[in-house]
């Protein structure tokens, strides 16, 4: 057995100088060579590992891409078909509570180059910086400010470059709290634009939200010192001309309204839906 099962190799038989050597013994040496050699990988891929092979925690160095179904990926081709699926300005939920490297977390911050003071502050977020500097994104959905707070406008800045050259930062949408809606015109609905944020956690109605309608009730009316004569009239029924008499001093009566009290106490009403929170970051 030429190996030993930890990658050693050794003969079984050794020789003295000047000593005859046997032939079974020469031969046998040979054969565990011969065995050995066999176990081994050719460097031009004559045959392929009879088990699993261990790196020990070291490299493969110089490999190709894949191209086959089955072949090891490479770091750069994982880069790089990553690189593929996401791109500057996707977005993904995740329970995590620190961006992976490349995204940043929507904290209702700011993003900018290193000297703008802003809540993720990098020379790798320009391409996010200029995306939320474009149309549709305005001053008021993404707000801009100098590197010392002040707010500004695109405006008077210029271009998405010539802000952030200025070491301008620049708000990312406001998400905290919010559920997320897809912008844009859908049929019958209010045209919404992207980054714009709208609704409120509760509303207290008012008299215009509330429909129309007629309280529940009965008034009862007394008369006291009727001073009519009603003549040639029909009267709560009766026949014309049956006359009522009544004293000559003014009729004065009034009226109580009695019924089931309408309303409430103005309490606020929750607009919230069943919801579950998660974080989201964006991909610088």
């Amino acid at each position: 057995m030429p190996f030993n099962g930890s990658g050693s190799f050794s003969v079984v038989n050794t020789f003295t100088p000047n000593t005859t050597i046997s032939s079974s013994a020469f031969n046998q040496n040979y054969t565990d060579i011969a065995t050995g050699l066999s176990d081994c990988l050719t460097r031009d891929g004559q045959a392929g590992m009879t088990a699993a092979l261990s790196m020990g925690s070291h490299l493969i160095n110089n490999v190709t891409d894949p191209s086959g179904a089955q072949d090891a990926a490479t770091k750069n081709y994982v880069d790089t078909q990553n690189a593929a699926v996401w791109s500057t300005g996707d977005v993904k939920l995740t329970l995590k509570t620190v961006a992976d490297a490349g995204w940043v977390l929507f904290t209702d911050g700011t993003i900018g180059d290193a000297t703008s003071g802003a809540t993720v502050a990098a020379a790798t977020t320009a391409a996010l910086f200029a995306l939320l500097y474009a149309a549709p994104f305005v001053d008021a959905t993404c707000p801009l400010f100098t590197s010392t707070g002040t707010p500004t406008t695109r405006g008077a800045q210029g271009t998405a470059a010539a802000a952030y050259a200025a070491h301008c930062r620049i708000s990312t949408p406001a998400m905290l709290g919010r559920a997320m809606a897809l912008a844009g015109s859908g049929s019958g609905l209010t045209a919404r634009t992207m980054g714009l944020v709208n609704g409120q956690e509760a509303n207290t109605l008012i008299t215009a939200n509330l429909p129309a309608y007629t309280p529940a009730g009965t008034v009862a009316v007394s008369v006291v010192n009727g001073a009519n004569l009603l003549n040639n009239s029909a009267v709560n029924g009766y026949p014309s001309g049956v006359g009522f008499a009544f004293s000559t001093t003014t009729v004065t009566a009034t009226a109580t309204f009695s019924g089931t009290p309408q309303g409430g106490t103005s309490t606020a009403f929750t607009n919230m839906q069943p919801s579950q929170f998660l974080n989201a970051m964006v991909k610088l």
